[in-house]
């Protein structure tokens, strides 16, 4: 358990520093809306949801925003049958232009997350 210590630690109550590298996300189409539908949360997660929302609005992950077009989080059950938030980016992602960046720290090329395998 002491080797992965720092990765089942709860949510801090601060942003992590800023990074050296500033990555951007380059889209085909920068005035394109995608419409989502209103996502759903069950009743039995929306007591944890709300306790989520306030902790990380709290520790300013997130922030109340009023916006056009954003994608909607989904409540799914974890296998401990506790909540897990997912953001379906689909519609987002298939606006975004599909590149390979070379890594400096390997041999081959890496495909960004949002790209298809």
């Amino acid at each position: 358990m002491d080797s992965i210590h720092d990765l089942v630690q709860p949510v801090p109550l601060e942003m992590p520093p800023a990074r050296e590298v500033v990555h951007e996300i380059n889209l085909i189409d920068p005035d394109y809306k995608p419409t989502y539908h209103q996502p759903r949360c069950p009743d039995a997660l929306r007591g944890e949801l709300a306790d989520k929302i306030d902790r990380y609005t709290k520790a300013g992950w997130w922030r109340p925003a009023n916006v056009q077009s954003a994608a909607p989080m989904i409540c799914v059950y974890k296998k401990d049958r506790h909540l897990r938030t997912v953001i379906d980016a689909r519609k987002r992602n298939d606006n975004t232009i599909k590149d390979v960046v070379m890594s400096k720290f390997g041999s081959g090329p890496v495909r960004p997350i949002l790209a298809e395998p």
